[in-house]
């Protein structure tokens, strides 16, 4: 008879079962099989080759993952070569527990953000139609439903869009632990060498040993290939301060007057949506036309290159036909590249410069800056390189002029620099001789775009000015208005909009009135101002209550209530009791 194996007895005389403990690196060596396993297996079921059982998996794979179903086998695998890799040597040898949440959790958010991106590609034309799509099997599945259900209800599609692919990126950085900020000097060693040439070895001591003592080597590596003879800029002597004084220089020579002067590099600044490119398209006419800009300044008649990069070709096509007779078009010397993927360096620089040249063109427009570059905008050197590719056109005696975006709207007069809001680095406003921005804004039915000019070189800057666009029967005028008041603030316009509206009417306007008269969704800037004109004894206010029983003139509308105000002038009349009141 066997002898029966004595169990182990713990402190309090009780008898324990013996523990059955595994290293560190088994454990992580039988998770690394296990997703092998089923990587094998979902990548089986792709092909209906796994049997009941992996068809039952690949159809779970399909209702979680969706439309990524098949990169199942890829998200195993990649877990599996993750924790295999997650490893750590001590300075003997030997290997140091590591914990591997940092893999898991790569792999969870990189499958969430794919999925939620999926979702959201699906989900993007018929919003309610999310969870039809979990059900048949498409978008993102269950995982991506989540992320792009909350993303989505919270913001737009392409703000959700780039959240999940910052995630995505995340995900990666965090997965395959990658140290970015050494990434770039990694891919200059490697593509900085020719084909055929070897890495260069730096300086090495090595001790050899020898009988008896110890004597140092030192191996030197081989010296740097001779760079090619370049050929030196010529060398010109400065100038003294009296030839400097008695330099003669053309008077300013303007491509469109008093904004933008000849064989210069000039800017349109504004942020979205606030009438860039129609003034963009309107200057480039006008310059082809000769026509007065803003019928308010002159230009003198040139040739134009529209380089677009941001809008389509119809985009174009229908503003051109709003803004010009398509008669005129024909005779006109003003063409267009769009949506090339034009970026300037030597090589299209070279062309462009070829074609304008070909052509007799003299002005080149950029729309808009930070799509024509791969540079990043915050760096100064990056940015200096685009800008003395600009500078190429110049020395040609050819203008630019180049649109950008702002970095926020201004919120009012005087509290934003109009400079200071033109975003990247500051490189972007220093070189250009001028630059004017925009500011769209409705005056009643009107739409008015505020042009302020922040910058011009060699002459003196105009004060901010209005252009209003007008729609008529055969396309769109924009004309120059006038003076734009800086100093009259918004609210300031509100009350006397406000006090206007007041002296106009024969009847006790309400709050629902004044806000339907002057445009805005919320009341409170107009109960504010009005308080200001009630206080100031400009106007007068009484309850609604008050006014039917005196037999006022008053607009009726369904549901009011007694204790609304009402507004109504102060007359001439008022020291004999007349109010707006019937006796």
């Amino acid at each position: 008879m066997a002898r029966r194996r004595k169990l182990r007895v713990n402190r309090r005389g009780e008898e324990e079962l013996p523990e059955f403990r595994l290293k560190p690196q088994t454990k992580r060596g039988i998770l690394v099989v296990l997703f092998f396993a089923l990587a094998v297996l979902s990548l089986l079921s792709l092909f209906d080759s796994a049997g009941s059982l992996g068809r039952i998996f690949g159809q779970f794979l399909g209702l979680l993952l969706g439309t990524a179903g098949f990169l199942g086998p890829i998200i195993f695998f990649a877990l599996a070569v993750g924790l295999l890799m997650n490893r750590q040597e001590s300075k003997d040898g030997r290997d140091v527990p590591v914990s591997n949440l940092r893999v898991y959790l790569g792999a969870l958010f990189f499958t969430l953000a794919l999925t939620g991106i999926l979702h959201l590609l699906a989900m993007r034309a018929v919003p309610d139609s999310a969870f039809e799509l979990v059900k048949r099997g498409e978008g993102g599945g269950y995982l991506g439903l989540l992320p792009a259900m909350l993303l989505f209800g919270l913001l737009d599609f392409w703000a959700s869009s780039v959240i999940l692919a910052a995630v995505l990126l995340g995900s990666i950085v965090l997965f395959f632990n990658l140290d970015l900020a050494a990434l770039p000097g990694r891919l200059r060693s490697v593509f900085s060498r020719g084909p055929g040439e070897t890495r260069s070895i730096p300086d090495v001591k090595i001790n050899k040993m020898e009988p008896l003592n110890f004597t140092t080597t030192k191996v030197v590596s081989p010296p740097p290939l001779p760079a090619a003879d370049e050929e030196p800029e010529e060398w010109t002597p400065p100038i003294s301060l009296d030839e400097l004084r008695e330099k003669k220089f053309p008077p300013t020579n303007w491509v469109v007057e008093k904004l933008f002067s000849r064989q210069t590099i000039n800017q349109i600044s504004a942020p979205s949506n606030q009438g860039k490119t129609w003034i963009a398209l309107h200057i480039a006419l006008c310059i082809s036309k000769g026509e007065k800009v803003f019928e308010q300044f002159t230009t003198e008649q040139q040739g134009i290159l529209i380089v677009n990069e941001e809008d389509p070709e119809y985009f174009l096509k229908d503003r051109f036909l709003l803004l010009t007779d398509k008669n005129e078009t024909a005779e006109l010397k003003l063409y267009i590249h769009v949506e090339k993927g034009i970026k300037l360096n030597e090589e299209t620089t070279e062309k462009l410069i070829s074609e304008m040249k070909e052509r007799d063109l003299k002005v080149i427009i950029f729309d808009s800056l930070s799509v024509i570059h791969t540079a990043d905008e915050n760096s100064a050197r990056e940015m200096n390189e685009v800008f003395s590719q600009m500078k190429k056109f110049t020395r040609e005696g050819f203008t630019v002029i180049f649109t950008n975006h702002h970095r926020k709207k201004s919120r009012g007069p005087y509290k934003d620099d109009p400079q200071e809001q033109t975003r990247g680095s500051t490189v972007i406003n220093a070189v250009p001789a001028g630059h004017i921005t925009c500011e769209e804004k409705r005056d009643g039915d009107n739409t008015i775009i505020i042009i302020r000019q922040v910058k011009l070189k060699g002459a003196k800057k105009l004060g901010p000015f209005q252009i209003q666009i007008d729609a008529t029967e055969s396309g769109f005028r924009l004309f120059y208005k006038g003076e734009h008041l800086e100093d009259v603030d918004a609210a300031a316009r509100l009350k006397n909009k406000l006090y206007a509206i007041i002296q106009e009417s024969d009847r006790w306007l309400g709050i629902p009135e004044f806000k339907e008269l002057v445009g805005m969704s919320s009341d409170k800037a107009i109960r504010m101002q009005l308080s200001v004109l009630v206080t100031s004894g400009q106007i007068r206010r009484e309850t609604r209550a008050n006014l039917k029983n005196q037999s006022a003139s008053i607009i009726d509308r369904p549901k009011t209530k007694g204790n609304e105000f009402l507004y109504f002038k102060i007359s001439n009349e008022e020291a004999d009791g007349e109010l707006g009141i019937s006796p």
